[in-house]
């Protein structure tokens, strides 16, 4: 499925029969797993609502097994095709806050979209981390320049 999202592909009916083996298979299923499988057919626009809603039970559950880039990509992908649970997104803002301080400049973006698509109140938490990280960043690459700038200038005595 991925192989064929990545590619710009839309088997539909290839998508239906994976969508309804993974819904059955999803106990069994790694955080990536899901995560990539909801990427796939969010990306595709293809609605699998038996599958997500299994997807959906699973992370609910295990939300504290999912990494950082597996917990946005999933909530992305969730969000992108409309899905609505307070359940399923309350579980991955709890665990996406907790690790928000790891996360990449790239996944506080991803969080900022997919919590903002799903009209999530914590979309706003991320947007002011992104937005401090950016602060720090630009300072710290400012801080770089300016020294890169001067060095080898000697100082005036005092």
């Amino acid at each position: 499925a991925w192989a064929f999202a990545t590619a710009g592909q839309k088997p539909r009916k290839l998508f239906s029969a994976i969508g309804n083996s993974a819904a059955e298979r999803a106990p069994d299923c790694k955080p990536r797993e899901l995560a990539n499988l909801a990427w796939a057919f969010a990306t595709i626009e293809q609605n699998a609502a038996k599958m997500f809603n299994a997807f959906a039970e699973e992370a609910v559950q295990r939300a504290d097994t999912f990494n950082d880039h597996d917990l946005v990509i999933t909530t992305w992908a969730f969000a992108t095709i409309g899905f609505r649970s307070e359940e399923f997104y309350e579980a991955m803002a709890a665990t996406s806050r907790l690790r928000a301080s790891a996360f990449t400049p790239k996944a506080l973006s991803l969080a900022v979209t997919a919590f903002q698509r799903a009209r999530h109140p914590v979309a706003r938490f991320f947007a002011q981390k992104l937005e401090a990280l950016t602060a720090r960043t630009a300072k710290g690459r400012r801080s770089s320049l300016s020294a890169v700038g001067s060095y080898g200038q000697t100082r005036p005595a005092a």
